[in-house]
């Protein structure tokens, strides 16, 4: 038997029991190699769907392609991403303009 134990489960975290896991027991995994890595700034599971979306941004990947993959509802909703990217690029080209 595999890890899954409904084979139409469409979670993509399960629990030692195969079926979908807890937005609680998810955020106690979260906390717990928080922790084991002495990261000290608040993680949630909501900072690794945003750094999701942000580093597909940074990644060029096409923004209908990243408002599928994170469920987005609108277009404007994922808009958000591709202005973080588009910093990012500013960011490192005014770095490559400290270098001399």
């Amino acid at each position: 038997m595999g890890m899954i134990s409904d084979p139409t489960e469409k979670a993509l975290f399960v629990n030692v029991g195969g079926v979908r896991m807890s937005r609680q027991g998810f955020w106690k995994i979260i906390k717990y190699y928080q922790e084991k890595a002495g990261i000290e700034k608040d993680i949630t599971p909501h900072t690794l769907r945003h750094s999701f979306g942000s580093w597909l941004g940074q990644q060029d990947v096409p923004i209908y392609t990243v408002g599928d993959l994170m469920g987005h509802s609108s277009l404007e909703m994922t808009r958000r991403y591709a202005k973080l990217a588009d910093e990012d690029r500013k960011r490192a080209v005014a770095l490559l303009d400290d270098v001399k």
